[in-house]
């Protein structure tokens, strides 16, 4: 069923989008008492989106967390100290130019 619905919205996707855009343009303003929602559908979008899995996938990744502990620590640990070294050896002289990303000071101090 929802291979179906998603061809269905992949052929009609070119005339979905810029109708989307032109209706919400239009009805700001009466849409505008539910932006506190945009993050939380943004959200979920996105999680539902990158999910090319099936339910037996699923089960996986929630039995063997550990992928995905190791992937976040990178990417919200390392990565930033790795630009933070980067940004002191690019731009020492400029500190305004470097900034200790958020995760990495809480894991500092």
């Amino acid at each position: 069923m929802f291979t179906t619905l998603n061809k269905l919205l992949e052929r009609w996707m070119p005339l979905i989008t810029p109708t989307s855009v032109l209706i919400g343009l239009t009805t700001a303003g009466a849409l505008s008492p539910y932006t506190a929602w945009v993050p939380w559908i943004f959200a979920f979008m996105t999680f539902t989106g990158s999910l090319s899995m099936n339910v037996r996938d699923l089960q996986r990744v929630v039995l063997h967390p550990l992928p995905i502990i190791v992937f976040m620590f990178i990417l919200h640990i390392v990565m930033p100290l790795i630009a933070w070294g980067a940004g002191h050896a690019a731009f020492s002289d400029s500190p305004l130019t470097i900034t200790m990303p958020p995760s990495a000071t809480a894991l500092l101090l």
